[in-house]
């Protein structure tokens, strides 16, 4: 019914739109929202760059399907200063003092964003959901231009 559920959903101001397993709206936006929207994204690469490490850590592709506890982030942050920096660095998280709170957090980002979810509560596990390729896909696809293309000519 995905026509029909579009269609019904564009008159009231949203567009129904298809991602790899998963749908998703988009709403037509304001200058203001569009900041507001870059300003989230800039917080969201942080945080996927941190689970990008993490995963180069324990050499573990971090992606839709991946099974983690906050402990084992804890542990490989414990054991790598570079990913203790990377965890630290994370803007959203600055006033958190404890690096195993930070991840917490982390983690609690994800699960309210509809990117992870808890997969067994008994062991604390959660698992990235198919949604998180959404996330992927719009980090991916930020082209930043090469350094050398805004040198000017002497």
């Amino acid at each position: 019914n995905y026509t029909l559920l579009a269609d019904f959903f564009r008159h009231i101001g949203f567009e129904l739109m298809k991602g790899n397993d998963y749908y998703y709206f988009s709403k037509q936006t304001t200058n203001k929202k569009i900041e507001d929207k870059i300003k989230a994204a800039y917080e969201w690469i942080d945080m996927l760059a941190f689970l990008v490490a993490y995963g180069r850590n324990i050499d573990k592709f971090v992606s839709v399907g991946y099974i983690f506890r906050a402990d084992d982030i804890f542990v490989a942050c414990r054991d790598s200063a570079v990913l203790m920096k990377q965890l630290n660095d994370i803007v959203l998280f600055r006033n958190v003092p404890k690096p195993l709170d930070k991840i917490n957090k982390l983690i609690d980002k994800l699960v309210k964003a509809s990117f992870a979810e808890s997969y067994n509560d008994f062991n604390n596990e959660y698992k990235i959901v198919a949604a998180f390729d959404y996330l992927e896909q719009l980090i991916y696809s930020i082209n930043i231009a090469e350094d050398d293309e805004f040198e000017t000519s002497k």
